[in-house]
């Protein structure tokens, strides 16, 4: 389907148009006497599914903004670039001269404007090329590098002069993950699972390409200095250049240096480089679903300026480091989640007196939480669930005195809720799921004065227990406001706004 332009090209009011938005629709194609609007200056295609074709930018030369994130079947910035790889192949190592002039004619020049461009879907050479002729500003997303092929291709983009550039993702393979932020968008995607897609020249996945052909393009893609926030994924390489994780001493004269490095889907990586530890400004670092990184990073300790560290799906790690975690003195948030093997978390993480925020989850193999952790004297949630090898909470939370909201679940091995749970008086919310051989709730439950949420599910004997005026538990959660006992299909909501079975 594609959209006509309204009332014809000639129309006055539509000649004058600056702004358009398509965002979710259906589109396939858009109608081409769009190129012939001499003041549009913004196209927004968000989400647009079905879109296969874009128009010609190289003639818009009004437009500064275009945008063509989740266009899933995109497979390039130009029709005419589609043509060509289809004949030729997406890489530009044998062309003759004639062909180069034929390719470069197809590239828009210095006089094109386009400043910013979310995502470029590049299905060859070609589109590498236009990217090189722009001056982008803020975000950029480069999706389907399974399709560069060549150091010289990739240099191409001309990355290490985009001053002006923020932030900038680098995807091999179909690793976007943008979609599950937005439950409307996975509801409509079930509308276009049926869709016919162009017939494709790239690889499959990205992490079918040679680790030597994907390090080798890696080089080339090197950002400048002044880029803030940096995401890999899908890169099929074994090791990083030395442009990805830049030491100290090349970084010194840089305006914005790096603050946010998002690591994903790097499945042959199996180390990171140790200058990781020099990037003093980086803030938050995420690892997720690589796995086979044995370790984190020697120099961790290094990144005094290190707020958020999350590491997901790492299943090859087996312990924290002791001379790692520790020395993280401004860490406010740290996560570690579906790693399998993890049989230890470190012992200094009660160096962490900055640590707002605690998630361990669907860890199978951890056998005990660190001792010491009333050490943490800036901890306000801890969340530990599906880790069955614990079998208690560890006491010292007692004097965690900023402790206001606990989440267990998935221990089946706690049989009670520890005595000592009523010193922590700072708890405002209490969650507990599915603690199937949980026995009673402790009589201290009722000195926790500032409890104002606590939620019980999965919990059978106690969901028994806690009947609301009947069970034996009722009256040590009765003066909490805010309760939900039970499963949600037995649920029942009262005005006080507690709910039980």
């Amino acid at each position: 389907m594609s959209i006509p332009l309204p009332f014809g090209i000639t129309n006055f009011r539509l000649l004058c148009l600056r702004y358009l938005d398509l965002s979710y629709t259906s589109i396939i194609t858009l109608d081409f006497k769009i190129e012939e609007l001499p003041f549009l200056q913004t196209l927004i295609l968000y989400g647009c599914y079905n879109l296969k074709e874009l128009p010609t930018i190289a003639k818009m030369l009004s437009l500064r903004h275009l945008n063509v994130t989740r266009c899933e079947s995109l497979l390039t910035m130009s029709s005419i670039f589609d043509e060509i790889y289809g004949r030729f192949g997406c890489s530009s190592s044998s062309r003759t001269k004639c062909e180069e002039l034929f390719y470069l004619s197809s590239i828009p020049g210095s006089s094109n404007q386009l400043q910013t461009l979310p995502t470029i879907m590049v299905g060859g050479f070609l589109d590498l090329m236009f990217l090189g002729q722009l001056n982008l500003h803020g975000e950029l997303m480069i999706r389907h590098l399974e399709n560069v092929l060549t150091l010289d291709d990739a240099r191409n983009a001309n990355l290490v002069r985009k001053d002006n550039l923020d932030s900038l993702g680098l995807c091999w393979g179909n690793n976007d993950d943008e979609s599950t932020s937005n439950p409307w968008m996975e509801c409509k995607k079930t509308m276009f699972l049926g869709r016919d897609r162009h017939p494709s020249y790239r690889p499959s996945e990205g992490h079918q390409l040679s680790a030597d052909v994907a390090e080798e393009v890696m080089e080339g893609l090197q950002p400048h200095q002044n880029l803030k926030v940096l995401v890999v994924k899908g890169y099929p390489g074994t090791r990083f250049p030395n442009w990805t994780l830049p030491n100290l001493r090349r970084r010194v004269s840089c305006k914005q240096p790096l603050t946010s490095l998002d690591i994903v889907s790097c499945h042959k990586i199996c180390l990171l480089p140790s200058e990781l530890g020099s990037l003093k400004s980086l803030k938050s670092l995420k690892i997720r679903w690589c796995e086979n990184l044995s370790s984190l990073p020697q120099g961790l300790q290094n990144l005094k300026a290190l707020e958020l560290l999350e590491i997901t799906d790492c299943h090859s790690i087996v312990s924290m480091p002791d001379d790692g975690i520790g020395g993280l003195s401004s860490l406010r948030s740290l996560s570690i989640e579906n790693c399998n093997n993890l049989t230890y978390l470190s012992m200094s993480l009660q160096n962490l007196t900055c640590l707002e925020h605690l998630t361990i989850m669907y860890c199978p193999s951890l056998v005990s939480m660190p001792k010491d952790m009333h050490h943490l004297s800036a901890l306000r949630s801890l969340t530990i669930l599906s880790c069955p090898q614990i079998l208690s909470l560890p006491e010292e939370l007692k004097y965690v005195t900023a402790l206001d909201c606990l989440e267990i679940g998935s221990f089946p091995g706690l049989m009670d809720l520890p005595t000592w749970i009523g010193d922590i008086s700072s708890l405002r919310s209490l969650i507990i799921s599915d603690c199937q051989n949980l026995k009673q709730l402790p009589e201290s439950l009722k000195l926790l004065t500032a409890l104002q949420h606590l939620s019980i599910q999965a919990c059978p004997k106690i969901e028994e227990r806690c009947r609301e005026e009947v069970g034996e538990d009722w009256r040590k959660v009765a003066h909490v406001p805010y309760k939900y006992i039970g499963s949600p299909d037995v649920g029942q909501s009262s005005e006080s706004g507690s709910s039980s079975v």
